[in-house]
């Protein structure tokens, strides 16, 4: 709903949306839907301190997943994690608003819609993530080239 208490004629994303969002952009994908799905709803300032929040757990994500060992387990297990998580928080913190919107006749984006959306987040992340660790130096890039 909108901060009027009339649905938006805006669509909504929902938490299978969200979590699909982050299975094929990474946690920060399933945020940007999050955020948007508030700014929707007419509550910006929530929007943003839920972006601040969860770039913090992604970041935590992102440290954690690289300490632990590359295999393919641990990295399904990482895919699998935060897609979980991204649905449970979106259910947990937009589920009644969601249920609202679509009863009052609010229309929702499909999960192919977020599925493009969180694969065009999750590049803009790495290119950025890219962009930043060779500002700075750091061992960052697109191929990884042997030491010598």
């Amino acid at each position: 709903m909108s901060a009027r208490g009339n649905p938006s004629s805006l669509r909504l994303f929902s938490p299978l949306g969200v979590a699909v969002a982050a299975a094929l952009g990474s946690f920060i994908a399933g945020v940007a839907l999050v955020w948007y799905n508030y700014r929707v709803l007419g509550y910006p300032k929530l929007a943003w301190r839920t972006a601040i929040a969860g770039g913090i757990f992604y970041a935590m994500v992102m440290v954690a997943a690289a300490m632990a060992p590359n295999t393919p387990i641990v990295g399904v297990a990482v895919l699998i994690g935060q897609s979980l998580v991204a649905a449970a928080a979106t259910r947990a913190l937009q589920g009644s608003a969601i249920e609202w919107h679509v009863a009052h006749g609010g229309a929702m984006h499909g999960t192919g819609m977020a599925g493009l959306v969180g694969l065009g987040v999750g590049i803009g992340a790495a290119l950025l993530l890219i962009l930043v660790g060779n500002l700075f130096g750091l061992p960052i890039g697109l191929v990884s080239t042997p030491s010598a």
